[in-house]
């Protein structure tokens, strides 16, 4: 069975929420007062033929990069707004209600979303020009900022992701564009919490 939930969306990234149920986010291409704006559907279904669809930035959003569950069970959904990355964490399941963090107003290409074992989110973000990427270790479940460690010697196209290995530290991927001869996926696989070796 299929469900309809938007005929106008773009860059869209779904998880299942801690109810079983999924959980979509992305960008409306059409929209008042402009297009960009960020939705979220919670679907109140297996089939997500029924749902509940909330607006949780109103405008020029470029896209919904990725989800992740909070310790609290609720998601947060980090962003990219304008040429800086954000997070949108939700108050509970259906983000009726929500808090937006500004984490760079640089410029940014991609950017990706995990939760560590302790609950605190990490975001990793390629940045200047797709030459940087940066990994920010956040102070709570919000991420009302946070610790940033740029990867040294990572430089990518983007199209970061991030996970969390089996030993509770964080597992980066981006693509990096190797001149002439094409792009190169590379890992990082952090020492520490805050990726700093």
């Amino acid at each position: 069975m299929k469900g309809l939930v938007d005929q106008n969306a773009s860059s869209i990234t779904c998880l299942t929420g801690s109810d079983g149920f999924g959980f979509i986010a992305y960008a409306a291409l059409g929209g008042d007062p402009a297009p960009g704006q960020i939705k979220v559907a919670h679907c109140n279904n297996s089939s997500c033929s029924s749902f509940t669809l909330n607006t949780v930035t109103f405008c020029c959003s470029d896209s919904a990069e990725g989800i992740a569950i909070s310790a609290d069970g609720f998601p947060i959904v980090v962003i990219r707004k304008g040429s800086g990355v954000r997070t949108v964490k939700c108050g509970d399941l259906t983000c009726s209600s929500f808090t937006e963090s500004i984490l760079d107003t640089g410029g940014q290409e991609s950017s990706a979303i995990a939760v560590a074992p302790d609950g605190t989110p990490l975001v990793v973000y390629n940045a200047d020009n797709d030459t940087v990427d940066f990994v920010i270790r956040c102070f709570d479940s919000a991420c009302n900022g946070g610790i940033t460690t740029q990867i040294q010697d990572f430089g990518g196209a983007g199209f970061d992701s991030i996970a969390i290995g089996k030993d509770g530290m964080p597992l980066i991927s981006s693509v990096f564009n190797v001149p002439g001869s094409g792009s190169d996926l590379r890992v990082v696989h952090c020492g520490d919490p805050y990726c700093s070796r």
